[in-house]
Order: structure tokens, then C-alpha cells, then sequence
């Protein structure tokens, strides 16, 4: 945030929420008290003061900013409701930071069906975070991960995707603007003034349920209709080994010996959403041979019983982490191995990873497990204990 504005300004900005402003986009029934929440990357974008939030301000549309100067731990609460509840949620993963996180939430807003604005951004050759050069590794996980969530944004026909914040916040606020002037048409039909208040009144309730469900896949009041789909129990059947493909030595040495010893048959994936995130060219024919076979791939892992998915402690695996998010969320039946990270074990490119780019990827590996777990998905600390654990299923 700028230090030289007023802190009573960067205090409005950074309250900018549904009780500081009427406007005529206020719903007198609406059950949300935020029209548009503003997640995806933070410090140190400035998205959202810059772009996001005059725009919003200029057009009446209530907002909550979680991007503050001075946080708190009562401001948890605040921002949970806020994201819960809000009619829009817009995420921005921009270019110039890693946004593991954010990446991790937006899969995750969209595998539960919620009404998601996305707006996008690779990562460019060249970018420098904490005063060192993103490695064409990182890079390609990185972008494989972008990636990933374009491709699961698109296959859901709640999610928008545009190409900058301003072009997502315009059709944030023209579709509340709409859904406004419907209700105000509404309220001026030709029906009998005696009934007319109580029958608007249960009509607009009754819309705006049925909105959230049919927009945004949430019941009103209630659990998304995802979390209310039995899981599949595994009993048998073919075993996909998701995960990353290269670097990787237990599928040969643990899971495929393991598992074919059973009678239990294994798919090996061929590509995966690293290799899809390395440098290439927007639209060239190795691109697209990747694409293509990473489609085939997707088709394979549809005709498995079971995804046994491993991120390994030796490897950033945040195209993967990210693909695992998608799965957790899915009606599949998904064993995950979160191997534990200790300061030394990842190395790559001959270079120990510590730091702030340590500390992101053991926030990002945690955000998995606890979502895993949230959503009743077993997780282990190694392949063998997931295999044995997946042969006892059918022993």
C-alpha cells in the first residue's frame, strides 16, 4: 500500500464492505453482505488499490478487500464470511509472484461451483523474485500450474476467465448491475399493490436461492451439492499413478511392483502439466503434441478406479499440488501422499530451496493436506504406506 496516502483512506480502502456503502446495488434480501470478494495475489501487487477498487467504488458495487497495511487476527473471521458469502469472487494470479496459494483457493472456489472471475497471468522468463532469477524450473511449474487452473476454470460453465482486472471487474459490476435492474423491473410489474409487498418479498428470496444454486452449485444456507455426493469407495480396478512424471523413481521402485505383486493393474501417466508449463511457443507443434497427450492422459485417468497421486518431498510440484487440488475436489476416488518437507530434502538444479521459496511451497503442500482432509480424502506420509493401504482394500 502507498505510505504516503492518509491512514484514514487506506483504512476505508482496506474496509471497502457491503455496511459502508448504499448504493443501488444494495439487495434489501440478499443473503450475501459482499457482492464481490477480491482474492488472488497480494503483497506486493497493488491490483486491487490501483484498478479494482476505484472501479468498484465508481460503480456502487460493494466489495472486500482482504489487502491490508496493518492485519489482525480478528480480520480471519472477517475475511472468511467475506469469501463465503460474497455473490462474485474475483481472483487474480498474476505474473510477477508466485500465488501458490491463491492458485490452490481458486481451484478450489471453482471445483465447489462457486460464481469465480478469473484473470490469469504466466510467469515471464526473466522474473526476478526476492533478488533471484526464476529458474526455467520453477518457471515451468509455475506456469504449469496457471495452466491447470485455466483448464479446470474452462471445463465449468459458472467461471469466467479475462484477460486483465479490468476487463473482470466491467463484468462484475454489469452483472450485478443487471441482476439489480431485474429485481427493480420486478418490483414494478403490474401486480395488486395489497400483495404485491409480501409476494416481492418471497419471490426475491426464492430467487435468489434458486440463483445460488443454479449459478453458483451452492445450496442456500447450506453445503455446496458437491459435498452432499457420496465419494467412491475403491474395491477394485486399475490404479492411475498421478503425479509428476519426471524425477520421480516410485512408481518403478515402490507402487508398480507393489501394486502388480496384488493383481492390481496400474496406468502410468506420459506428460503432465510440468512439461505443458515449459517454454515452447503459444501454438507450436510440440505445444500442442503435449496438449494432445496430456488430454489422453486425462482420458486414461477417467477409465482408473483409483488415483494413488504423490507429491514428493524432493520436488517444488506445484503444477501437481495443483492438479491434486482439482482431484481432492472431484467424485473420484483419490489416495494422496504428501511426503514431509524438511529444509535439504528439496533440491533441484543442484541448489537447496530455502527461504521465502521454501516457506511458499510448505504453505502450499499444507493447504493440500488440510484440504484433503477437509473433504475426507486419505492422505499419507509415504508411497508404501498408501500402496499397502490400497491392497488391503481388496485383500
Amino acid at each position: 500500500m502507498d505510505p504516503t496516502r492518509a491512514p484514514e483512506e487506506r483504512t476505508r480502502t482496506a474496509h471497502a464492505a457491503v455496511q459502508e456503502q448504499q448504493s443501488p446495488l444494495q439487495m434489501s434480501h440478499c443473503p450475501v453482505d459482499v457482492a464481490v470478494f477480491l482474492g488472488g495475489s497480494c503483497n506486493p501487487t497493488t491490483w486491487r488499490r490501483d484498478i479494482a477498487v476505484p472501479l468498484l467504488t465508481a460503480n456502487h458495487v460493494r466489495f472486500f478487500d482482504p489487502q491490508v497495511d496493518e492485519w489482525s487476527p480478528e480480520r480471519i473471521a472477517m475475511e472468511t464470511r467475506a469469501k463465503e458469502r460474497a455473490a462474485l469472487v474475483l481472483i487474480v494470479v498474476d505474473g510477477r509472484t508466485r500465488s501458490l496459494v491463491s492458485i490452490h483457493e481458486a481451484v478450489e472456489f471453482v471445483c465447489r461451483g462457486r460464481s469465480v472471475r478469473l484473470v490469469i497471468d504466466d510467469v515471464p522468463s526473466g522474473l526476478v523474485i526476492e533478488g533471484a532469477v526464476v529458474s526455467t524450473a520453477e518457471l515451468a511449474d509455475l506456469n504449469g500450474a496457471r495452466q491447470c487452473l485455466r483448464d479446470v476454470a474452462t471445463e465449468r460453465r459458472h467461471v469466467k476467465l479475462f484477460p486483465d482486472v479490468a476487463a473482470a471487474v466491467g463484468a462484475c459490476s454489469s452483472e450485478l448491475l443487471q441482476l439489480n435492474e431485474r429485481r427493480q423491473h420486478r418490483r414494478q410489474s403490474g401486480r395488486s399493490m395489497a400483495t404485491k409487498p409480501q409476494e416481492d418479498e418471497e419471490e426475491e428470496k426464492n430467487e435468489e436461492k434458486e440463483a445460488l444454486i443454479a449459478v453458483d452449485g451452492t445450496r442456500f444456507g447450506g453445503p455446496p451439492w458437491t459435498d452432499l455426493l457420496p465419494r467412491q469407495s475403491y474395491t477394485g480396478g486399475s490404479v492411475y499413478l498421478g503425479g509428476n512424471v519426471g524425477a520421480t523413481s516410485w512408481r518403478e521402485e515402490v507402487a508398480v511392483p507393489l501394486l502388480r505383486r496384488a493383481g492390481i493393474a496400474v496406468h502410468v501417466p506420459a506428460v503432465d502439466y510440468w512439461q505443458l508449463g515449459v517454454p515452447s511457443g503459444a501454438n507450436t507443434p510440440r505445444r500442442r503434441s503435449r496438449t494432445d497427450s496430456l488430454h489422453d492422459v486425462k482420458q486414461l485417468r477417467a477409465t482408473s478406479a483409483l488415483v494413488l497421486f504423490v507429491i514428493p518431498k524432493h520436488l517444488r510440484a506445484i503444477a501437481a499440488m495443483t492438479e491434486a487440488v482439482a482431484l481432492v475436489l472431484s467424485r473420484d476416488a483419490v489416495v494422496l501422499v504428501v511426503e514431509p518437507v524438511e529444509e535439504g530434502d528439496m533440491i533441484e538444479e543442484g541448489v537447496a530451496l530455502t527461504g521465502r521459496e521454501l516457506h511458499d511451497l510448505t504453505r502450499a503442500r499444507a493447504y493440500l493436506r488440510d484440504m484433503a482432509e477437509r473433504n475426507n480424502v486419505a492422505v499419507f506420509p509415504s508411497v508404501t504406506n498408501a500402496v499397502d493401504a490400497i491392497i488391503a482394500m481388496v485383500a
